[in-house]
């Protein structure tokens, strides 16, 4: 949390607010996260959510996203859910099974 406060001067976790930026140092260079490029993109138009997550205990549907390399608000989408609702131990997800051209 000292390296998320240093990073953002003045930022007090008890007024954090849904929506509002706030940096997050990374460990090493990396860029922003990019999700999903466009509909016209060769990851998304290979793509279909015909797979199954179980969700288990501590996970969320940003992890859950990120591991499928999808957008969260794609996700959200494909299952029906609001971007921000929690997930329910023991449910299943629609999650896409990406497709190799070669």
């Amino acid at each position: 949390m000292d390296l998320i406060q240093n990073a953002n001067p003045g930022l007090r976790s008890q007024y954090l607010q849904i929506g509002k930026p706030i940096l997050i140092p990374a460990f090493k260079d990396v860029g922003p996260y990019q999700g999903e490029q466009s509909a016209g993109s060769n990851s998304a138009r290979n793509s279909s959510f015909n797979g199954i997550h179980l969700v288990k205990q501590g996970e969320t549907l940003w992890g859950i996203a990120l591991a499928y390399g999808v957008d969260p608000g794609t996700l959200a989408q494909a299952n029906n859910m609001d971007l921000n609702g929690t997930l329910s131990v023991g449910r299943n997800l629609k999650v896409p099974i990406i497709e190799n051209d070669e």
